[in-house]
């Protein structure tokens, strides 16, 4: 053999055994992506199965996952109770931001000079967008329009010049001006007919409603929109005493009717008036809601002799005694009941059972309750870090799992992952996922 063959042989060699190396590495790397492909498929697989799917965890140990001639063994490591999911919202720890439930996610506005900083948070994205900034009329109230209504907050300005300003998504301002802007303590905000709107009350019930079209309401007309209201975000009260509003069925007649909590009174109202007036000398509300394990609204009233409670029945309002839950929370504002539990504010963020009495802080802070999503009541809780989102507390603890993803190959074990997943229960009884996927 020549020296120019044996040169030849050996470059031939080289690239044969380079073009090999090259081979079994694009394949190493075709079967890793493949491995990972199955993997992550096993990964949404399990999370269907456990929520849409309705499978116990239990039931699914052992399951494998095929994909591209791989498998993925899924084995449950660990079961275990997690707290109901909380979401810290970014951007809120400015001074004076105040977080508006609208629209089925939440409106941060932050007082900048002459004009209002609004930061709109979606919950199901987990994103935050920047609005552009909006006139800042200085002592007005924002009122959250509710779910799916297409705007986001109204902002009742009850100083001079009132007005009611309606801002959707975009940033749009659509300024309604009334004549007068009667004396309110709580307001509304929603859609009558598809039409943005905010419905104000005092102490006689409705005394306003005003649309985005320039429509005004007064008497009669305003008592109509009030029960009309679609919609509707959270009650704001218009001073530092506690004043709200519920929506109930307080005469058990199928459709809704409304209470009104006043610093002084509480008006329960249906379509045809107003069914009940109540009142404790000496004493405001502390805490309300509705319970049925009490068949009506709740009122805790407190004054210089104490605590009273009184509830609405088929006679109006009459004392009684508070067990289990009701006595051992000492609530504050609005509470909620759910499936044998009350949640609401008593230093911090607290559910409490309606069997035992027995009480468990959820989360610290200042609680304001608001429905986010499409599950039981939320709630919003400002912090000295700023604000957070507590979805469902009502629901109670979730179940955490943890599971082992070991993917296979008929020559052996190419991956191997760990997922943790949290599965929670809402009050209908159907499993939901929010996400929580490491």
């Amino acid at each position: 053999m020549t020296a120019a063959s044996a040169v030849v042989l050996l470059s031939t060699l080289l690239l044969l055994g380079y073009l090999g190396r090259m081979s079994r590495i694009q394949t190493s790397r075709e079967i890793a992506a493949q491995a990972g492909l199955s993997s992550s498929g096993a990964a949404d697989w399990l999370a269907w199965s456990l929520t849409d799917g309705g499978s116990s965890p239990a039931g699914l140990d052992g399951s494998r996952f095929r994909s591209g001639g791989l498998v993925t063994q899924i084995s449950l490591m660990e079961e275990y109770p997690v707290p109901p999911a909380s979401i810290p919202i970014p951007h809120s720890s400015e001074p004076g931001t105040e977080a508006i439930p609208s629209g089925g996610a939440v409106s941060l506005l932050t007082p900048c000079g002459d004009s209002l900083s609004v930061i709109f948070f979606d919950i199901h994205a987990g994103s935050s967008t920047q609005l552009p900034g909006i006139p800042n009329p200085g002592n007005a109230i924002a009122a959250g329009t509710g779910d799916a209504s297409g705007w986001l907050f109204a902002l009742i300005d009850h100083g001079e010049g009132a007005s009611v300003r309606f801002i959707d998504l975009g940033g749009e301002v659509a300024v309604s001006m009334p004549p007068v802007l009667p004396d309110w303590a709580v307001a509304e905000a929603g859609t009558i007919d598809g039409i943005p709107a905010v419905v104000l009350y005092s102490d006689s019930g409705p005394c306003m409603a005003l649309l985005r079209d320039g429509t005004v309401l007064s008497g009669e007309d305003a008592a109509r929109a009030a029960f009309g209201l679609d919609h509707t975000g959270p009650a704001a009260s218009s001073g530092e005493s506690p004043a709200d509003l519920l929506r109930c069925d307080i005469d058990m007649d199928g459709s809704e009717d409304i209470v009104l909590i006043l610093p002084w009174a509480v008006l329960c109202m249906t379509r045809p008036g107003i069914e009940a007036v109540d009142s404790v000398p000496g004493a405001s509300p502390s805490a309300w809601g509705f319970s049925s394990i009490s068949s009506g609204p709740v009122v805790c009233w407190e004054g210089e002799s104490g605590r009273t409670w009184r509830r609405f029945g088929w006679t109006g309002f009459q004392n009684f005694d508070p067990v289990a839950a009701l006595s051992s929370g000492g609530w504050e504002g609005r509470f909620v009941e759910g499936f044998n539990c009350i949640a609401g504010r008593s230093n911090g963020l607290r559910i409490a059972s309606c069997s035992s009495g027995a009480t468990r802080l959820l989360l610290a802070g200042t609680p304001f309750l608001a429905d986010l999503d499409p599950g039981g009541p939320d709630a919003l809780v400002r912090s000295g870090d700023g604000w957070s989102i507590m979805l469902d507390p009502l629901g109670g603890d979730g179940t955490g799992t943890r599971w082992s993803l070991v993917t296979r190959s008929a020559s052996g074990v190419i991956r191997s992952d760990t997922l943790s997943i949290s599965v929670y229960m809402d009050e209908g009884g159907s499993l939901y996922f929010p996400g929580v996927v490491q």
